[in-house]
């Protein structure tokens, strides 16, 4: 698949959780947070994370349970708004990848999928 398909198809399935929350494509300054955690059967939980470099954590939930996302404390709120909609990528996405939990870090780790941390 050509690089410009691969992030065509990103920017569309970004497009579809927009559309699924309800938020304007023009929209700016959006609190996703408040709104994924109104709409969706989600968590979301600031902790002081003690691994360096870790940013982020979502859990998925199955059936009745919720996805959770755990986002690092220290980061600043921009950051923890990047972060926070990474992870509900995560949660969106990738649950067919066989893991229940996506940890995400500074720099991709060899335990984590290259692909699915760039999306």
């Amino acid at each position: 698949m050509a690089a410009q398909n691969v992030k065509l198809s990103l920017y569309r399935s970004v497009d579809r959780i927009r559309d699924r929350l309800g938020i304007d494509y023009n929209a700016r300054e959006v609190d996703v947070r408040r709104i994924a955690e109104s709409k969706l059967n989600l968590k979301v939980e600031t902790l002081p994370f003690k691994t360096p470099g870790l940013h982020g954590i979502a859990c998925l939930g199955f059936g009745e349970e919720p996805d959770i996302i755990l986002l690092n404390r220290a980061r600043n709120p921009i950051e923890q708004r990047f972060d926070f909609s990474h992870e509900l990528y995560h949660c969106a996405y990738h649950r067919h990848a066989q893991q229940a939990m996506f940890s995400c870090y500074e720099t991709v780790g060899a335990q984590q999928n290259p692909f699915a941390e760039w999306q």
